[in-house]
């Protein structure tokens, strides 16, 4: 392995210690020393690095806005119609939540406020309001449903998947459903499916 490759190896998993810490105590309950002890490295590996703890939080939103991006991405391909793909989004954020300690990490620091970091929703929350604008004008919106308020909805599930997976990690050894799916993941994408029936004219 190359000097080049073994910095790349030891930044990913610093970043990936960085997420884990960032999404279980959030940015102020973060130090540089509890990420560099579980990334299994030391201090001076991670400031040569990472010159802050800022630094290290913005690698850990870079990461997540990637995945959430490529997520976006996957959605608007994926459905024929503005309300479906508006479906496909939120059901791609919710896996994507569920399955990327990044993503959760950034979802975290952003409802800490935490100062001077980008918005991993900036990455998905446009493209709801857009597609919610799109499915009104196609005539898919029961009558008098407004596009803000669907926005409004889709936007409150995903954040709401946040804070549960937050509030109630999954154990390494989560049932699966006939799927595969976590249990909680099936729990998810069934009650954005009774959404889904609710929007239907």
């Amino acid at each position: 392995m190359t000097k080049q490759d073994r910095a790349t190896v030891t930044r990913a998993a610093l970043v990936e210690a960085a997420a884990a810490e960032f999404a279980r105590d959030g940015y102020a309950g973060v130090s540089l020393g509890r990420v560099s002890h579980a990334a299994g490295l030391s201090n001076g590996a991670l400031t040569f690095h990472f010159r802050s703890k800022a630094d290290l939080a913005d690698a850990v939103v870079d990461s997540a806005l990637a995945a959430v991006r490529a997520s976006v991405s996957d959605a608007l391909v994926a459905a024929p119609t503005p309300l479906a793909r508006l479906s496909e989004v939120v059901t791609g954020m919710t896996r994507t939540l569920h399955a990327n300690t990044a993503v959760r990490a950034a979802a975290r620091l952003e409802l800490d406020h935490s100062a001077g970091l980008r918005r991993w929703s900036s990455a998905w929350h446009p493209q709801v309001g857009q597609l919610a604008e799109e499915a009104s004008r196609a005539g898919e919106l029961p009558a008098g449903t407004r596009p803000e308020d669907v926005s409004a909805l889709a936007v409150l599930f995903i954040r709401a998947v946040a804070l549960h997976i937050r509030a109630h990690p999954a154990p390494p050894d989560d049932l699966r459903d006939q799927q595969g799916a976590h249990g909680s993941m099936a729990q998810y994408l069934r009650l954005w499916a009774m959404v889904c029936r609710g929007l239907t004219p």
